[in-house]
């Protein structure tokens, strides 16, 4: 059987501009940041991506790549449910977990154990298993020392720590991620993409966003080229993409 966790079909995202006195001001944020198409009529919009097609099924592990503004976040927000699609089908038959951002709703004032406690609930972890979640979260975040600690005293690299064990720990099918695994540390990283390969081979899926070229060919499987909200090549990756090892 040929089964797909997410199937996407034409699918088109429009972000409305409204007002008319600032076009041209927007017009050159488009162009540089956005990477979208501004449209010239009376309800001025960004098309951020435009007619994608795309499948996921189980040992998926697809490379989002293009530059800022090229459509991969969208893209990624639209798997997730976080953005609905202006025109097109998605179709999810698969349960899915995200990190698009480290703070992932954690709160600043909870310690490491009450948010780890709080995203088991918001993710649905079953009662009895919540404490082997917490445990878990523990062992692959490798905060030991901290847990006790305010989310508010971590730094950045802990706060992702924290938010990765979170997300890569619920039982799912997809894993979706946005750039985040090139901001951690080199040891951490190497750990995260050990966590990531380990459940891949279980035939679940993976989504990266990434302007890393090593991470790309190391952790997927295919290559799909964004530009101006549209997919502009697939490719499988070659040895070509990854000329030097990780550094930190």
């Amino acid at each position: 059987m040929n089964k797909k966790f997410i199937s996407v079909k034409n699918v088109s995202v429009d972000y409305p501009l409204l007002g008319r006195s600032g076009y041209m001001l927007r017009n050159v944020i488009v162009k540089s940041v956005l990477g979208g198409k501004l449209h010239n009529d009376s309800s001025s919009h960004v098309t951020a991506l435009n007619g994608v097609s795309l499948d996921i099924g189980p040992g998926d592990a697809i490379g989002l790549v293009g530059t800022n503004g090229s459509g991969k976040s969208t893209l990624l927000r639209v798997l997730t449910g976080v953005l609905k699609p202006c025109s097109g089908e998605i179709i999810r038959n698969a349960r899915i977990t995200s990190l698009l951002t480290i703070n992932l709703g954690m709160l600043d004032e909870a310690t490491g154990f009450e948010n780890a406690r709080i995203m088991a609930v918001i993710k649905k972890v079953p009662k009895h298993k919540r404490e082997k979640f917490i445990s878990d979260v523990v062992e692959v975040s490798e905060l030991q020392s901290y847990m006790h600690l305010p989310l508010r005293t971590y730094s950045s690299g802990m706060r992702l720590r924290l938010a990765f064990a979170v997300a890569i720990l619920v039982d799912v099918d997809v894993i979706i991620m946005d750039e985040i695994i090139g901001v951690a540390d080199k040891n951490f990283r190497q750990h995260m993409m050990n966590c990531i390969k380990s459940i891949l081979a279980k035939d679940k899926a993976l989504v990266l966003a990434s302007h890393s070229e090593p991470i790309i060919a190391d952790l997927c499987n295919q290559v799909i080229e964004m530009e101006a909200g549209k997919i502009v090549d697939r490719r499988i990756p070659t040895l070509e993409d990854n000329p030097v090892a990780l550094t930190a």
